[in-house]
């Protein structure tokens, strides 16, 4: 993260955004603001610090997935997988469960389990240390067609429904959510299989990949050769692949889009841990630097709180009114979190403290989506979901005054801006080309999407094939209302009621419907659908959203009150 411009000095931070009263470049800030001043403080400033110890971002977690073929099968099955992050838990992962009365055992993850007929299954995964995830059950339907079977998730008592906290700030979500903004139900969905040369050099060079028959040592003028790259191949495509998980839990619990995610990790570091850019004082896989830090340590308290309490033994003052060489300190602890080069370690590297990085690299995202939206509301001027995240980009690689110009000079005569005229007004050099090739390497992520390789499969030994018993599906409907109180009655009458307004059903077997309202109504008739799913029901434009639960018959009926003027739901 290259913040060569920084902001605040005295902050608010407000549901939409934040109120800031004085901004300023690189070239007026006091030295005393990014490092350790050489006179003392004085008597009534000192602070007496406690020795720095790194933060733990990461809690240490165990979880269990499950995942069906597509298309036709052969003989049908269901594929297990367990992760956990990485901590000093065991490497090992098991998975083992039950389907009806027989029980199941796979050494490894991921494994197949074949599925000779419609059941509900129950498994958890576990490590080598005893440690144990919680359980998951999903009843699947194995369905018999031409050339083979088809196996279908019924019902799954794990789901993630996801929202972007970027969004919500910017309350500008598209009404069809782009893949990348979409957050994956496995990990596994992040799997990518790249040729990405930085990190095969790292490998070969420091030992993980052994190229020393290949001409050069696996190196052409500083380069990996095609010898080197082929010899990398197989670990460049675990090492980009290592931390999925952790990325996956940061998008679950950050709300912030994990195709995003991953996709900062290549740009950044090409997802060598140790990267870094001494001359610009960058470090860790998201390549952050002191003044992006002191921005999300000025707009974050409750991270700034828990810095503080590992630095220092007062914590009673604002990171702002705190003396320079106090905050210089508490700076100093968050980087020594993010830099995971350990000469004592293998390949020099800390696996465990490179983890740590991504939570934190995160909310460096989040507060420059907050910032976005500052910059956008000072200049009256609103953008798209996309180019919120394009010019969020920006504001991550080159700071805010490469931002602010671009924006000033593009919302002139404007209401809404877009990527094609802010990036032509962008002065600081290179910040175009980061987004650019940024969004050309995510919109290109299924083109390099890791292969499903063979598993193991585990055969359940049933006494006798079953013919697949009669699914029951739902005949219910989903009754959605939606209309403006003009008297505040709470009553729709007529002329309140809102129309054309996007309503999306997404259920947690990944089936999702759309449709609009006509006379401020819309109906959801529900076919092949089993009862009990959970779903939920969202209005993208207006900010709305209610959790339901399919039932065997009947109506559901759901009311969304709107006031006069409608205005949408504030960010937490």
């Amino acid at each position: 993260m290259k913040q060569f411009l920084f902001l605040f000095l005295s902050v608010s931070v407000l549901s939409y955004g934040l109120v800031f009263t004085r901004a300023f470049n690189l070239g007026g800030i006091d030295a005393n603001a990014l490092s350790v001043p050489t006179a003392s403080p004085a008597p009534n400033q000192i602070s007496t610090p406690v020795p720095v110890r790194p933060l733990d971002f990461t809690i240490a977690r165990l979880e269990a997935f499950i995942r069906v073929p597509s298309g036709v099968v052969e003989k049908p099955f269901v594929i297990l997988s367990g992760y956990q992050t990485y901590t000093s838990e065991g490497s090992i992962v098991t998975l083992s469960g039950s389907v009806g009365d027989k029980t199941f055992n796979c050494p490894s993850s991921p494994c197949g389990v074949e599925f000779p007929e419609s059941a509900q299954i129950t498994f958890h995964a576990e490590n080598n240390l005893g440690k144990k995830s919680d359980e998951v059950q999903a009843s699947i339907l194995i369905t018999n067609v031409t050339g083979g079977y088809s196996v279908t998730i019924l019902t799954l008592g794990k789901f993630v429904t996801f929202s972007d906290s970027c969004a919500n700030i910017w309350q500008n979500a598209d009404s069809a959510s782009p893949f990348w903004a979409k957050f994956p139900q496995d990990p596994a969905e992040l799997n990518t299989q790249k040729t990405l040369y930085y990190l095969a050099s790292r490998l070969l060079e420091t030992g993980v990949v052994n190229a020393k028959d290949c001409p050069g040592g696996g190196f052409d003028n500083l380069s990996p050769n095609g010898c080197g790259i082929e010899r990398a191949r197989d670990q460049m495509t675990i090492w980009q692949n290592q931390y999925d998980f952790n990325i996956w839990l940061t998008g679950r619990d950050e709300h912030i889009p994990p195709y995003i995610l991953k996709t900062l990790l290549e740009v950044e570091s090409q997802f060598w841990p140790t990267s870094q850019r001494l001359f610009l004082d960058e470090l860790g896989r998201g390549q952050i630097n002191q003044l992006g830090i002191d921005v999300l340590l000025r707009t974050n308290p409750a991270l700034y709180s828990q810095i503080c309490a590992t630095s220092l033994y007062r914590c009673d003052q604002p990171y702002e009114k705190l003396a320079p060489i106090d905050r210089a300190l508490i700076r100093g602890a968050l980087v020594q979190s993010l830099d995971a080069a350990c000469p004592t370690c293998e390949y020099g590297v800390n696996i465990n403290k490179a983890a740590q990085s991504i939570p934190l690299i995160a909310k460096v995202m989040y507060a420059n989506c907050v910032q976005t939206k500052s910059l956008l509301k000072l200049n009256g001027v609103k953008a798209s979901y996309e180019d919120s995240w394009k010019l969020t980009l920006v504001s991550y690689h080159s700071g805010f005054g490469c931002l602010q110009n671009a924006l000033a000079k593009s919302a002139k005569d404007r209401i809404e801006v877009d990527w094609d005229t802010v990036s032509k007004n962008l002065d600081c050099r290179g910040s175009a080309a980061y987004v650019d090739k940024f969004w050309g390497s995510m919109l290109s992520y299924y083109t390099y999407a890791k292969k499903s390789p063979e598993i193991p499969t585990i055969k359940m030994d049933f006494p006798t094939p079953q013919p697949s018993p009669t699914p029951v599906f739902t005949n219910a409907r989903i009754m959605v209302r939606i209309f403006m109180d003009q008297n505040g009655d709470g009553i729709q009458q007529t002329g309140e009621t809102l129309d054309n307004v996007q309503v999306v059903l997404t259920l947690e077997n990944g089936l999702s419907y759309t449709a609009y309202s006509k006379n401020g109504a819309v109906e959801f008739k529900l076919s092949n659908v089993s009862p009990g799913l959970r779903g939920v029901i969202n209005l993208p434009g207006l900010y709305r959203s209610a959790q339901v639960k399919v039932p065997t018959n009947g109506d559901v009926s759901l009311v969304f009150v709107f006031a006069n003027p409608i205005q949408a739901t504030p960010t937490p």
